[in-house]
């Protein structure tokens, strides 16, 4: 993943606190099937605002790692992290996904990320070998057309996949 320049950081966190509203985010959460103990990877997770309501969810038996290339994302999120009271949440900074070990994911979070993705197919690929046998990578498709959509979807190596809200979709292995 490029890393784009510091200033586009600086609006993403504004437009992203203006649009992420934590009660319909967890209302969302729910509704994909993440539930308590659950093990969740957030990749590009920006300020944390679908890892929080994560946490939230999975509980101090769950997990939730929020990976992003940006260190001033993750502090945006740590302050949220100690603000909202959650500590389930491991904050990671990363340069690719190769830095993620974990290949045991009962739920992955691409939200609002792929656009910034130069090889779309292989990161959607290279995330599914990292979902659990029976777990979901669910994409929130922004800034796409519904044929470039199609053309993705018709190419990654998944078994199943399904529009489940508006731009977002869910991958089965």
């Amino acid at each position: 993943m490029t890393k784009p320049p510091k200033f586009v950081f600086f609006i993403m966190r504004k437009v992203m606190r203006l649009k992420n509203n934590p009660k319909k985010i967890r209302e969302f959460l729910k509704l994909v099937g993440i539930k308590e103990n659950m093990n969740v990877l957030d990749y590009g997770c920006g300020i944390g605002s679908y890892s929080i309501e994560a946490g939230k969810i999975v509980g101090e038996s769950g997990t939730v790692i929020a990976a992003d290339v940006d260190n001033i994302m993750l502090e945006a999120l740590k302050k949220q992290m100690e603000t909202r009271g959650v500590s389930n949440i491991n904050p990671m900074l990363i340069n690719s996904l190769k830095d993620i070990k974990d290949t045991n994911f009962d739920f992955i979070l691409l939200i609002d990320v792929l656009q910034l993705i130069e090889d779309k197919i292989e990161m959607i690929d290279s995330l599914l070998k990292k979902v659990s046998a029976n777990g979901k990578l669910v994409i929130k498709f922004e800034h796409f057309k519904q044929n470039e959509i199609d053309s993705l979807l018709s190419r990654c190596r998944c078994s199943d996949k399904k529009l489940i809200y508006k731009k977002y979709w869910s991958l089965n292995k």
